[in-house]
């Protein structure tokens, strides 16, 4: 049996690109991949934010060690910018 994949906060599931995630590398529209998910994480960045991660796969980035040293404050955070999952 496939998993289903995890819904949005609005209950939908978005299959999104590489391509698409890299048309939105600016602080003023910034997704980034994390674990194949993407997350809209515009309004969390501020104009002192390093931004360089925006359009990219971050998942090295926010989990350094393993996606188990996460913490649940972390992955709760993220969850509100979730917008779907990377799709080939």
């Amino acid at each position: 049996s496939q998993k289903q994949p995890e819904l949005t906060e609005a209950g939908t599931v978005q299959e999104i690109t590489f391509a698409q995630v890299r048309e939105h590398a600016t602080a003023s529209n910034c997704w980034v991949i994390v674990s194949n998910k993407v997350y809209n994480v515009t309004s969390y960045f501020t104009n002192s934010t390093d931004v360089s991660s925006c359009g990219s796969d971050a998942t090295s980035l926010l989990i350094p060690d393993a996606p188990s040293s996460v913490s649940a404050k972390t992955l709760q955070t993220l969850q509100k910018y979730y917008i779907g999952i990377l799709v080939p």
